[in-house]
C-alpha cells in the first residue's frame, strides 16, 4: 500500500528451529505510480432550469496512467457568496452517473451530471452573514459549484471541473404557521424570492363560511423585510396582527399573499384552530391548509423570529 511513487524493497525474514537454515529471507520490490485523471472540460453550463426540472451534460473522464485507478467519489462543493457560509459545502443539487468506478490503464468514461433544483428549505438562520448548514438553504438566480472526482484525498489525487448553473426563479410561498394569544395574532410566512424584489403582502380574514370579515390590501415595511438577505435563501416573514379581540369568534381563515416586483403572487392559506392542552387551557394556532390555487407545501420546521415588520392595528371596518 504505496503512499507515495517510488521504486520500494524490502524483505520477509522467517525464522525458524530449522538448525540448517534458521532464518529464510524472501527479497521484496515494488513499484508505485501516481494516479491521475484528466477531464476533457474545465468548465460546464447548465442552461436555465426551473425548480423541480433538470438539465444534464456529459464530461469524459480518462486515465493516462498505466495502471487501473479508480474514482471513490463525485463531490459537488457550492460556491458561497460574501453573505453566505456553508458549514457543509456540499450541494444537493447536483448528482453524477456513475459516482464510482474505475478505468483500465489509458482508458476513459463519460459522467453523466445533473442539474435539479428544488425548492430551498426554510433559512433558520435570520440574520447576516447567514451561516447556512447546507445549500439546500439557498439557491439564488445563478448556481456555481466544483465538481470534484475524487479518487485519494489523502493523496490530493484529484480532478475538478467548474459548473454553472441557471434557476428559474419560481417565487413564492413555500409555508408557515402562526399563532393567537389575545388579541394578537404573530403569522410566519416562509417566502423564497431570489431577486429580494418583494413588494407587497395582502391578507384577507374569513369567518366559517367564507364570508370575508375585513382585508388588508397594503402592507408597508415588506420591501425592507428582505434588505440585505442573501438572494436565493427562503426566510420566515413574520407579521403581527393586533386589535383582534373582537373577531375572536367569527375569524376561522385566513388568506395570505405576496406580490413581487413583477407583479407575480403566491398566496396561502390558514385555518384558525383551537387546540387543547393537557391542562385544559388550549393553544389557538393558524394550520396551513389545502386550497385551490394556494401553497400546499407542508411546513416542516419551528416558529421563529423571522423579519418582524410594523405591528398592523385593525379595527372592525365594512368590507
Amino acid at each position: 500500500s504505496p503512499t507515495s511513487a517510488s521504486n520500494f524493497s524490502g524483505s520477509v525474514i522467517i525464522a525458524s528451529d530449522d538448525p540448517d537454515n534458521p532464518e529464510f529471507t524472501i527479497t521484496l520490490g515494488g513499484t508505485a505510480v501516481l494516479a491521475s485523471i484528466i477531464v476533457n472540460v474545465t468548465f460546464v453550463s447548465f442552461p436555465q432550469v426551473a425548480v423541480g426540472g433538470s438539465r444534464n451534460a456529459t464530461v469524459t473522464v480518462t486515465n493516462p496512467t498505466v495502471v487501473p485507478v479508480t474514482i471513490s467519489s463525485v463531490q459537488f462543493h457550492r460556491r458561497g457568496s460574501n453573505k453566505v457560509t456553508f458549514a457543509d459545502p456540499n450541494d444537493p443539487f447536483f448528482t453524477a452517473s456513475p459516482s464510482t468506478f474505475t478505468l483500465p490503464p489509458n482508458g476513459s468514461k463519460q459522467v453523466l451530471l445533473t442539474f435539479r433544483p428544488k425548492p430551498p428549505a426554510p433559512s433558520p438562520d435570520t440574520t447576516a452573514p447567514f451561516n447556512l448548514p447546507t445549500p439546500a438553504y439557498q439557491l439564488p438566480k445563478k448556481v456555481k459549484t466544483d465538481v470534484i472526482f475524487v479518487v485519494s484525498e489523502q493523496l490530493g489525487v484529484t480532478a475538478t471541473v467548474a459548473a454553472a448553473a441557471k434557476v428559474k426563479p419560481d417565487v413564492g410561498i413555500t409555508g408557515g404557521n402562526g399563532s393567537w394569544t389575545g388579541d394578537r395574532i404573530d403569522l410566519a410566512i416562509d417566502t423564497y424570492d431570489p431577486n429580494n424584489d418583494l413588494t407587497n403582502a395582502k391578507f384577507v380574514f374569513f369567518n366559517e363560511a367564507f364570508i370575508e370579515l375585513f382585508r388588508i390590501d397594503n402592507t408597508p415595511g415588506v420591501p425592507d423585510a428582505f434588505h440585505g438577505i442573501a438572494k436565493g435563501v427562503n426566510v420566515p416573514l413574520t407579521f403581527t396582527f393586533t386589535g383582534l379581540l373582537p373577531f375572536e369568534t367569527s375569524l376561522k381563515f385566513l388568506d395570505a399573499t405576496i406580490v413581487d416586483g413583477t407583479g407575480t403572487t403566491s398566496s396561502i392559506r390558514f385555518q384558525v384552530v383551537f387546540q387543547a392542552s393537557k391542562n385544559g387551557e388550549g393553544t389557538i394556532s393558524l394550520i396551513p391548509i389545502p386550497a385551490p390555487g394556494y401553497s400546499t407545501v407542508p411546513y416542516r420546521g419551528t416558529f421563529g423570529p423571522g423579519f418582524a415588520l410594523p405591528p398592523i392595528q385593525l379595527t372592525p371596518r365594512n368590507k
